[in-house]
């Protein structure tokens, strides 16, 4: 008997950028993020939609939305249509509370990068104070989120 691949498709949202990484049976596949997608609920539903018609999870992951989130405005609106749009997909879903297990981001993307050198040359290096968080920090928030399904 051949059983299908578990292949999950993990959503992380931050402000101005939606990323995913596709994993399937527990190795990191491909990743990528949008900054058009997250300037609407609309357009971040759509790429969410494209992303799930093209890769074909077994299951999705996102994070759950709690009290103690620090995102806000538009970013929160994005999330709220990816769950609506994952929950009518009928695609096994799984919402996960984001914990921050390292001192800082910076030292989370370091050890993800250790554990899947893959996406090594995805990693931002950490910000100076005066200079906005860089894009690519949603792929390993999303790559964190899946970790904790694992």
């Amino acid at each position: 008997m051949i059983s299908k691949p578990f292949a999950a498709l993990s959503i992380a949202v931050g402000t101005g950028k939606i990323g995913y990484v596709f994993m399937v049976d527990g190795d990191l596949m491909d990743w990528g993020l949008s900054l058009a997608a997250a300037k609407s609920q609309d357009k971040a539903a759509t790429k969410v939609a494209e992303w799930i018609k093209f890769y074909m999870p077994s299951v999705i992951v996102t994070e759950r939305l709690t009290l103690h989130i620090r995102k806000s405005g538009q970013t929160l609106r994005n999330i709220e249509a990816i769950e609506k749009l994952v929950q009518d997909s009928g695609i096994h879903h799984v919402d996960v509370e984001r914990v921050q297990f390292y001192a800082n981001k910076y030292e989370e993307i370091q050890a993800l990068t250790k554990r899947y050198p893959q996406i090594t040359n995805w990693a931002p290096r950490k910000r100076r104070l005066w200079e906005s968080e860089h894009p690519n920090t949603v792929l390993f928030e999303a790559l964190s989120l899946v970790e904790e399904v694992k």
